[in-house]
């Protein structure tokens, strides 16, 4: 692992929101994140299978132990990143056509509630 690498793509900066201050701090301290794929299921009667389908494609999992190793995400699925010392999070990330990477949380549109990766399911949320 090559820590000059880190620094290229996530330099220090004060002014960066907490979540990308997190991802750079779990980085340069050598900390080891999990990259786990969000399955969507939309609605219609084969979405369950479209959903099994999409499992069968991915081979996440995904261990980050490097700025580079976001590089080898699917493109444009989601997926939770974990870092190695918690056991949750509310950080997702996908990697993009154009070849970014981006960072975001998950809010539950209605109750506007942020989520994270042990969070109940939005229908117990929603009250369903």
């Amino acid at each position: 692992m090559n820590p000059a690498s880190r620094e290229l793509i996530f330099n220090p900066d004060p002014n960066l929101p907490k979540m990308a201050q997190d991802i750079n701090d779990w980085l340069a301290a050598g900390i080891e994140m999990v990259w786990i794929p969000i399955i969507e299921r939309g609605p219609g009667p084969r979405s369950a299978v479209a959903v099994q389908e999409g499992i069968a494609t991915l081979d996440g999992p995904f261990v980050i132990v490097d700025a580079w190793d976001f590089y080898c995400l699917p493109i444009g699925v989601k997926g939770w990143l974990i870092p190695a010392h918690q056991d949750d999070t509310d950080v997702i990330c996908v990697r993009t056509e154009g070849g970014e990477v981006a960072f975001g949380p998950v809010i539950q549109p209605i109750t506007e509630q942020r989520l994270t990766y042990r969070s109940c399911s939005e229908a117990e949320i929603l009250g369903f």
